[in-house]
């Protein structure tokens, strides 16, 4: 068995060691940047302390009471409206103006015959801001005098934007009622100081009195005095649960934003310095020279992997020594597993190679393909933002397409991690297949995308320097994966016919070899050979 390939590989191995240690100006940037990162975050986990609030009780709200801005001029000076479908029921005009009656506020009631021709009354400015409320019966009523059936559905619709704006919060949009928990979930109790909820606005908008009133009137529907005396006897109020005291760690708000961006640029020296010597090479015509001596294009990137694969790792050891590393009064990581985080961060150095080699087939020219090439690393990041902003809204088939780019993917990855952290969990092999709760996306995943990238950024790389290897390669067809010499090789049988060729015509075209002379340097079956390249 021929081994040649060992000795050839282990010298390729050799060369970029050894080019690497010439580099002596990027290896200390490298690691100059490690150590500033590093003490950055060890001065800024010194820094941010850990503070208790807590507990809270909350305060009695009743849920009869209209909301404070109806009775604000200045807000709104004309008269509120009521709006009410379908129209032609009598029963459901009685029960508003059963609601009417008991919410004690002048209110104009207005009717309409579908809900269609509401949203057409409300598209218009000055109507959309005197309705409070429209509400929609879900029953098809077949005579104007039907009863209201057993089983009644209804709902609210209220206005999108916010009408109290004096409650101390403010709505961004509508009733946020497309996600089951805040994007960006609070260690404590959600509005803490507020006994009302906070946002979205349920009491200080008026729904929930709204609510109230519209359930009793369908209770006096059906028993008018057992209603009657029951509201007589019972006042109805909403109360917060109370929240007991805990602890808040303000040095992860900090790391939940600054450790992506830590890993980022560290990992971008790397990146740029790959694509660096990637492209060297090939500008210099020095791969085509070392193709032309029988080593493969799989054999230069094995060579380079592995390399770069020695130093990242190296710094990720580094960095994990630095996270885990006990700092008065408490680690920066405390509840994670450090052979995990190790592992996520090489997953990651083994995309980011891959990403590597992707980037570096697109260009021939050092300078442009450095420039070009940090530039898209970056940008593949900045996406993140909106993937952690829209993360609950997003489909499984949308948070895996968001992972194509590693970059995201390791900003999601140390979300989860920095998350585990101030639920004080951690992430450990135990439970990185489960992901958090209501949630169908986990740290698990993310190590697997990692690897998805990395073969996905190896097949690009792969068929890019095949079809368009540069100025100075010999292209393939566009198809050329799907041809059987490019995997089996040539016949065997056309080879030895062309050989057998030249040396039949020999004597007849070439002078003989002189016999008494010694041959200094003998060239044996030198020939010129033309190659076809087969389109389909």
């Amino acid at each position: 068995m021929d081994f040649s390939w060992v000795y050839q590989f282990m010298a390729l191995l050799w060369k970029n060691f050894i080019l690497k240690r010439r580099r002596l100006v990027a290896l200390f940037v490298e690691f100059t940047l490690t150590l500033l990162f590093a003490g950055t975050l060890l001065l800024t986990r010194k820094i941010l302390t850990i503070k208790k609030y807590g507990p809270f009780n909350y305060s009695l709200q009743p849920i009869d009471k209209l909301p404070a801005f109806l009775g604000m001029p200045m807000f709104f000076p004309g008269p509120w409206e009521l709006a009410f479908v379908p129209s032609k029921s009598v029963v459901v005009k009685s029960i508003v103006d059963y609601v009417k009656r008991d919410l004690h506020y002048n209110f104009t009631v207005q009717g309409f015959s579908s809900e269609r021709d509401f949203e057409e009354y409300v598209k218009q400015e000055n109507n959309s801001k005197k309705v409070l409320v429209a509400i929609i019966f879900d029953h098809e009523f077949q005579n104007s005098d039907d009863p209201l059936p057993l089983k009644v559905k209804y709902y609210l619709r209220f206005s999108s934007f916010q009408r109290n704006k004096y409650m101390g919060f403010v709505r961004t949009e509508g009733w946020e009622t497309g996600v089951l928990f805040p994007t960006f979930p609070s260690l404590g109790p959600r509005s803490e100081r507020s006994s009302h909820g906070g946002s979205p606005g349920y009491i200080t908008e008026g729904f929930l009195a709204m609510q109230h009133a519209v359930d009793i009137a369908i209770m006096k529907y059906y028993n008018h005095k057992a209603t009657q005396k029951l509201f007589r006897e019972v006042t109805v109020f909403v109360q917060r649960f109370p929240y007991p005291a805990y602890s808040h760690d303000y040095f992860y708000t900090f790391f939940g934003i600054f450790i992506p961006l830590v890993i980022l640029f560290i990992f971008s020296m790397n990146h740029l310095t790959l694509i660096q010597a990637i492209v060297w090479e090939k500008e210099n015509r020095l791969k085509e020279y070392l193709l032309m001596i029988g080593l493969s294009n799989w054999m230069l990137w094995a060579a380079y992997f592995f390399t770069f694969l020695s130093l990242y790792s190296v710094i990720i050891l580094f960095m994990c020594i630095i996270f885990f590393a006990k700092i008065e009064p408490v680690p920066v990581i405390q509840y994670s597993d450090p052979s995990l985080v190790f592992v996520f961060l090489l997953c990651f150095a083994i995309a980011t190679m891959f990403f590597s080699f992707m980037v570096s087939t697109f260009f021939n020219k050092v300078h442009f393909a450095v420039s070009v090439g940090g530039f898209i690393y970056l940008v593949t990041y900045f996406p993140v933002v909106t993937v952690s902003i829209k993360f609950a809204e997003m489909t499984f088939t949308q948070k895996l397409a968001s992972c194509l780019s590693s970059n995201i993917a390791m900003g999601l990855g140390t979300k989860f991690l920095v998350e585990a952290e101030m639920e004080k969990i951690g992430i450990k092999w135990s439970n990185i297949f489960s992901p958090p709760q209501m949630e169908n996306f986990g740290f698990a995943h993310v190590l697997g995308m990692f690897l998805f990238d990395a073969f996905l950024y190896g097949l690009v790389a792969w068929y890019i320097e095949a079809v368009f290897p540069g100025e100075y390669g010999v292209p393939k067809p566009w198809n050329f994966f799907l041809l059987r010499y490019y995997w089996f090789g040539e016949a065997s049988k056309g080879k030895k016919e062309r050989r057998q060729f030249y040396e039949t015509n020999e004597s007849k075209y070439f002078e003989a070899e002189p016999t008494n002379l010694v041959a200094g340097i003998q060239i044996k079956h030198l020939c010129k050979v033309l190659f076809q390249i087969f389109s389909s």
